[in-house]
């Protein structure tokens, strides 16, 4: 006989002798389980809203900022079962952001493509709240800091010279979504969520590289807004605690 509870150890197989014609009672107190802590991977898509930025890029052929890939990763620092809803985790993450436009600038004189390159990297905290004891649905928050041109650097290139327009600033961002799990056997499964980010860099500060004249330099004239629609497909391993 097995006594078995999601969200709680089970006990040790007892032993019960089976007697025709009896009833026998027993009573088994089971230990609380904290649910299995997670390590989670994703890629996916955003939307950005950068309508001001896009303007500026608006020439005879012009492939405006519009949406953007992502990637990132995060692992739960903990976890614990709440009472009429599910469990709870709190991860920690690393997420990498892309957003680039190629413009071509045509006169008499010829032609120039001009490719803006904006990675972000940010790092955020994001408690879960899953919704029932299969942890199938789960509500996705995070608070977090990002950084434009920190590994990556960010800015501008002209195809008629040889320097870049380098771009650095940072900034603090929201997100929240709402997400699916499917569990695939013990330790891994696959999920998709899909939510919304507000990100917004307002002094993106611009430093000539190279070719570039230094009156190039200064503030960006228009906001790099990365808010947007996030839609977000990975796969999790279950690192410890409850199969």
């Amino acid at each position: 006989m097995v006594v078995d509870r999601r969200g709680f150890k089970t006990p040790s197989t007892p032993s019960v002798d089976v007697k025709a014609n009896s009833d026998q009672v027993r009573n088994f107190d089971l230990e609380d389980r904290p649910p299995a802590k997670e390590a989670r991977f994703w890629g996916g898509l955003n939307t950005h809203a950068m309508d001001e930025f896009n303007q500026l890029l608006a020439v005879d052929r012009n492939e405006p900022i519009e949406w953007g890939f992502s990637a990132g990763a995060e692992v739960s620092v903990a976890a614990t079962n709440v009472r009429f809803a599910g469990a709870l985790h709190l991860p920690i993450g690393i997420e990498y952001l892309a957003a680039s436009s190629t413009t071509t600038h045509s006169s008499a004189a010829g032609s120039a493509t001009v490719i803006w390159d904006l990675p972000v990297v940010g790092l955020f905290v994001a408690p879960t709240l899953s919704v029932g004891s299969a942890e199938r649905f789960y509500i996705h928050p995070a608070v977090g800091y990002y950084f434009l041109g920190l590994f990556q650097e960010a800015g501008l290139s002209v195809t008629d010279r040889s320097g870049r327009l380098a771009a650095k600033d940072a900034a603090p961002g929201v997100f929240a979504a709402i997400g699916l799990n499917q569990r695939m056997g013990d330790r891994a499964g696959l999920f998709v969520e899909s939510g919304y980010r507000y990100l917004k860099f307002t002094s993106v500060e611009l430093t000539p590289r190279g070719d570039f004249p230094p009156v190039l330099g200064g503030t960006l004239a228009a906001p790099l807004d990365y808010s947007g629609f996030v839609f977000r497909l990975g796969f999790s391993l279950r690192l410890s605690g409850d199969k």
